[in-house]
């Protein structure tokens, strides 16, 4: 049986094709060990098992394939807080702890907010936002109830006692009409039907429902942003007195989003730029 050395230098040959090849296979064979990735350099000569062996090889055979890591190891780090991953659900992205951040700054200070969160996937922003406001009432939707289970499932344990409401609805559809939030947040599906984006072997193992917004043929819209288009319209009927909407978007998107916003009635509308100075989240406001 090999080494952890000579397994590790084996699979980093088979993904050479990939710039990550050297973090993947250590990610991969720490995973199946229960180890972390500084024992694998500690212990670099221990003989790994046979059927060690050949859960790691079953790992890079996938990779190989593009299947993301998260998917292969059933986690992700979002936040710092470790998150149940599964293809049922979109994998965070660093990009959207700016979402979370931006919440917090402008709305920390309140002790009690009510907070929607549409389309929550996994759950990421909502159980962040929840772990770090226990005192919100937070309600998370999504019209995936594979995806729910999942976000159910993390909340339990990242988020204890839990403070987060979960409900099966298309954006807002069964959200109860008497129901009002200070704050609606919402990372939608913003990929259009045709982005070149979807042939990225990685994003295409991803739910395509998470991924690609659903076309309107009633209003004329840039394509990709119709999921803006139906929350911004339903969710002025949701917000109290002075609520905001935040929305992750695609970093060539915020004019379309910012206007949908303007179309719709909302006020002090702006974007926010992330760490890699493009504009990836924008924030309107209802006065209604």
């Amino acid at each position: 049986m090999p080494s952890i050395s000579e397994a590790l230098h084996e699979a980093q040959k088979a993904l050479s094709a990939l710039d990550s090849a050297k973090l993947d296979t250590e990610v991969l064979l720490a995973h199946v060990l229960k180890k972390n990735r500084s024992y694998l350099r500690a212990y670099s000569d221990q003989v790994i098992t046979t059927s060690e062996l050949q859960q790691f090889q079953q790992l890079i055979k996938k990779r190989t394939k593009k299947t993301p890591i998260a998917y292969l190891i059933g986690e992700k780090e979002f936040w710092s807080l470790t998150f149940k991953i599964t293809p049922d659900v979109l994998i965070p992205r660093p990009e959207t702890e700016l979402l979370v951040e931006k919440v917090l700054q402008e709305h920390g200070d309140k002790k009690e907010l009510t907070l929607f969160d549409l389309g929550t996937g996994s759950g990421a922003i909502a159980i962040a936002l929840a772990h770090e406001k226990p005192s919100w009432k937070i309600i998370a939707s999504d019209i995936s109830e594979k995806a729910l289970a999942i976000a159910k499932e993390n909340a339990s344990i990242l988020v204890k006692p839990t403070n987060i409401t979960f409900i099966h609805s298309h954006w807002l559809d069964q959200f109860p009409q008497d129901l009002k939030a200070d704050v609606i947040v919402s990372n939608p599906p913003y990929l259009a039907q045709n982005d070149p984006h979807l042939h990225d072997s990685e994003i295409s193992h991803e739910p395509k429902l998470a991924l690609i917004a659903m076309p309107a043929p009633e209003v004329r819209l840039a394509p990709g942003t119709e999921a803006y288009y139906w929350i911004a319209q339903q969710a002025k009927a949701f917000l109290n007195p002075e609520g905001r909407v935040y929305f992750e978007h695609g970093c060539e998107q915020g004019e379309e989003v910012r206007e949908i916003f303007r179309q719709a009635g909302y006020q002090d509308i702006y974007s926010i730029n992330d760490w890699a100075n493009l504009p990836r989240v924008t924030v309107g406001l209802s006065k209604n």
